[in-house]
């Protein structure tokens, strides 16, 4: 059976009568009642928070980081970003910089991590994805669009097969 908490209203009502129901609002009294009703609601609070990190699936997650740690002996993994390979045209001799910045359709960002001195026709390129995490991982064929164009580079990029992979959370 759970425990219910008093509301605020109820905790004073009963230190009120605690105190021998003075009639005066703004007497001694009342004033102690109303600072000793709140304490004892916010304490309350507290300890619903408590009841709240026990269990891993109601915790915070900075408690469950420390029930993580203790019971598995080893620090989180970090996020890692998706990376892969993306192909797109340009002109001979164009400059594609490490940082460059393509983006899917679907608002997801990606930075060139290898740089090109481009020839004419096809080339390819190494990206990763800025945030890392799943959601950065892509199939081959999606399309990406420079952020800012770059001259003598076509605007579209094309993920290339295996796609754009290794995107893990922590």
């Amino acid at each position: 059976m759970p425990f219910d908490i008093p509301s605020l209203p109820v905790l004073v009502n009963r230190t009120q009568s605690d105190l021998a129901g003075d009639a005066l609002r703004r007497s001694d009294a009342q004033v102690l009642a109303r600072a000793v009703s709140g304490a004892a609601y916010g304490l309350y609070g507290y300890l619903d928070w408590i009841v709240d990190q026990i269990l891993p699936d109601t915790a915070d997650e900075v408690t469950l980081e420390r029930m993580a740690d203790l019971r598995l002996k080893q620090p989180r993994k970090t996020a890692q970003p998706a990376e892969g390979r993306v192909s797109f045209t340009a002109a001979a001799n164009a400059v594609v910089d490490v940082g460059t910045v393509l983006q899917a359709d679907d608002g997801r960002s990606y930075k060139v991590t290898t740089g090109k001195t481009t020839m004419a026709g096809t080339n390819t390129v190494a990206v990763e994805a800025v945030d890392a995490g799943v959601m950065g991982n892509a199939d081959p064929g999606l399309v990406l669009t420079l952020v800012q164009p770059v001259e003598g580079v076509a605007v579209t990029f094309t993920v290339l097969s295996p796609g754009l992979i290794g995107g893990l959370a922590q």
